[in-house]
């Protein structure tokens, strides 16, 4: 249905131009020669005036969509700030070229795409753990079984709706091309598709391949970056693989006040990720005054910038079965996780194919999995 969508719309846009600076100029030629003609009618001065507004209309929000701009409203003649604002957003995404392994500087377009799927594959390859059974010896079972069943019924149709009106309708699309907002406006007509595919999901486990395909935006996190490590990867999912994230993870946030170590103070309404900060301030100030500190306490900080982005399936797995969760729940997740695949956005054009191996994917790009803060202090944006 996507596909054919996609098709429809690209014949469309073929048939039907934007207007542009040529269409804006030949209507304002047009508007001034009805005005200074003295035999034109209103009714062709209406006519002509309100053409030139839409052609302005359309000019503008076009180049909003462009410069991915979301904090300024449009109709308010912003379109040279949306014209320089794509520009800029281009010029600071562009990637010229990058260091390799061997510390090597390497611009063409083929070795830059190397780069980056190696960087990636290898981020994402297991290190083949066998047995978790001392890390989990502690960890007691608190999903009940009525919790279970709720985890796990058919969704309704206001479940969807909502998982879907929650997602802002103007973010980046994911490989099929298509916003939220395409589904929000078509909701009246799409609904019966899209109830069916979360359902079939919920009720077989089975997700198309095409569903769970992922593309790699590579934000950077400096003026020029140079390196795989000076780029924040944001995955852009398809809406429907969201839309079925979205339910799931409604669903598993009534449980994650219980799951959930009061210690931990992310991923759980109601608790700030800066509340550790206050707690680190105050810790370090102790460490510095207190007296009675002083050669009896000592402070370790550890690099956690990847704990997030790398956490092994079979643990995952191995968690959800010893919390007490259900079969069919952790069938519905593992497949979520490990049926991604990735291609990496190049200066926007998606390039290599990297399919994840026994290790959980990039931020953004599946279901926030609750579980293992537990242990670790591992936080990310979400």
């Amino acid at each position: 249905m996507i596909y054919n969508c996609r098709h429809e719309i690209s014949v469309w846009r073929k048939e039907n131009q934007p207007y542009e600076k040529q269409r804006i100029a030949e209507l304002q030629q047009a508007l001034e020669r009805v005005q200074d003609d003295d035999n034109s009618t209103q009714e062709e001065l209406v006519d002509i005036t309100n053409k030139l507004q839409d052609a302005y209309r359309d000019e503008e929000e076009y180049w909003k969509q462009k410069s991915r701009n979301m904090w300024l409203r449009d109709e308010d003649l912003n379109t040279k700030f949306f014209h320089a604002s794509t520009k800029q957003r281009r010029a600071v995404n562009r990637i010229v070229g990058l260091y390799n392994e061997t510390n090597l500087w390497v611009a063409g377009k083929k070795e830059v795409e190397q780069v980056a799927v190696t960087y990636f594959d290898k981020l994402f390859t297991s290190s083949l753990p066998e047995d978790f059974t001392e890390v989990l010896e502690h960890v007691s079972e608190r999903v009940t079984s009525l919790e279970n069943n709720v985890l796990t019924r058919p969704a309704t149709e206001t479940e969807v709706r909502e998982a879907l009106f929650m997602m802002h309708p103007e973010k980046a699309p994911g490989p099929d091309g298509m916003t939220a907002l395409f589904f929000q406006r078509s909701w009246h007509i799409v609904k019966q598709d899209v109830l069916s595919m979360v359902n079939n999901f919920l009720t077989t486990g089975t997700l198309d391949e095409r569903l769970n395909m992922t593309h790699i935006c590579l934000i950077p996190k400096k003026g020029r970056p140079t390196r795989m490590t000076e780029l924040r990867p944001i995955s852009l999912c398809n809406v429907g693989y969201k839309i079925i994230s979205k339910v799931l993870c409604q669903r598993l946030k009534v449980l994650l006040p219980r799951l959930i170590s009061e210690t931990q103070s992310a991923f759980v309404p109601g608790r700030l990720i800066s509340d550790n900060i206050l707690i680190a301030e105050k810790m370090f100030h102790g460490l510095r005054t207190n007296k009675s500190c002083k050669g009896k306490f000592m402070a370790v900080k550890t690099d956690m910038s990847k704990a997030y982005d790398r956490v092994e399936w079979k643990f995952i797995e191995a968690l959800m079965r010893k919390k007490g969760f259900a079969e069919q729940w952790i069938i519905l997740m593992m497949k979520c996780i490990s049926s991604v695949q990735y291609k990496v956005l190049l200066n926007g054009q998606p390039k290599g194919r990297i399919v994840p191996q026994l290790r959980a994917t990039t931020r953004r790009s599946i279901i926030p999995l609750p579980f293992y803060p537990l242990y670790g202090s591992a936080h990310s944006k979400y």
